[in-house]
């Protein structure tokens, strides 16, 4: 008799599961799925292009520093050399 319970309950549980997997809308989950890889690869190359501006913009800075140092030793030189 054990048995025989034992062969329902499982019969019950697996009926109520395949229910549950009988109303997941698999093509509505596909669909989010793949829009959602779309958002993660346009915000991939969103972060590359902004790499590439901060890369340049670090690029400026240095430039700017070093026309910044190298007109100071010129100005230096300049006023060791009038006296």
């Amino acid at each position: 008799m054990d048995s025989k319970k034992f062969q329902i309950e499982v019969l019950q549980r697996l009926t109520a599961i395949e229910a549950t997997l009988k109303s997941i809308d698999y093509k509505a989950i596909s669909d989010k799925i793949n829009e959602e890889d779309k958002r993660i690869t346009q915000l991939e190359d969103k972060v590359q292009s902004h790499s590439e501006k901060i890369s340049k913009i670090e690029s400026n800075g240095s430039w700017l520093w070093k026309t910044v140092a190298a007109s100071l030793i010129v100005a230096l030189l300049g006023l060791i050399i009038k006296m």
